[in-house]
């Protein structure tokens, strides 16, 4: 009974997860679709690694390119529309993945 129920959710997580737009899924609000795990996922890694190596640069380039004009995008980013439109997502998981960073680097 247990399982299933975990099932179901691992199964609906998924599909939130691979949406291409928040209206195709059944879930709504915080992570429901595809662009908002990308901009989460992208600010959290890139926070992360600027903490553990101790270079700032490295997230002011992974997440103030946000703040530029479209044609300026860099070309490395696979999501940079996602990104754009779901900014909040990607400064906002910045601050605990540069924290974490920071204590796995103080270890």
């Amino acid at each position: 009974m247990l399982i299933g129920k975990m099932l179901k959710y691992v199964w609906a997580l998924r599909r939130g997860i691979s949406a291409d737009s928040e209206s195709d899924t059944e879930r709504k609000g915080y992570l429901s679709w595809r662009g908002e795990w990308h901009a989460a996922a992208w600010g959290f890694s890139v926070a992360f690694v600027a903490a553990v190596t101790g270079h700032a640069w490295i997230l002011l380039v992974g997440v103030g390119w946000v703040f530029t004009r479209a044609k300026d995008e860099p070309g490395f980013l696979p999501f940079p529309g996602q990104f754009k439109k779901e900014s909040l997502y990607l400064i906002a998981h910045a601050v605990p993945g540069y924290l974490l960073g920071l204590a796995a680097a103080a270890i």
